[in-house]
């Protein structure tokens, strides 16, 4: 069942979509050569489904925030900023290599839970991925 729309969308004869108001002010503009889509053709022109692209963006920008949200709660700016104390004596070196060691673990399980995606086409969601990435100290 389509939404109810504030406005009434019709197709022209080149695909151009047109949106007119449901008062009727401005059926005027409506040519007769015009079709009105039905619901469900508007819900999709209004929110057409992501590309593989943009699901595999989301996900990789949800799992980003979830390393920099680790960070930041270790009172580090984000997850790249711990670079800065790894490979040389100072208080804060254990922490920051066991963090990029983590960091290191989350992008492979992201990466293997993408490949296995493309590979097999069976889609993964953002909430699965980010379910089965380790958690810190595992």
């Amino acid at each position: 069942m389509g939404r109810v729309h504030s406005m009434k969308y019709f197709r022209d004869d080149t695909g151009e979509v047109w949106a007119f108001k449901t008062d009727g002010s401005q059926d005027r503009f409506i040519l007769s050569s015009m079709v009105e889509m039905p619901g469900i053709e508007v819900d999709l022109h209004l929110n057409p489904p992501l590309s593989n692209q943009q699901k595999i963006d989301a996900i990789t920008a949800s799992i980003q925030d979830v390393l920099d949200t680790e960070a930041r709660s270790r009172n580090y700016d984000d997850i790249n900023a711990i670079g800065k104390y790894i490979g040389y004596d100072n208080a804060f070196r254990v922490e920051c290599e066991a963090l990029g060691a983590w960091t290191a673990n989350v992008w492979l399980k992201a990466y293997e839970l993408l490949a296995t995606w493309e590979q097999t086409g069976q889609e993964v969601t953002k909430d699965e991925v980010l379910a089965q990435l380790p958690a810190m100290g595992a």
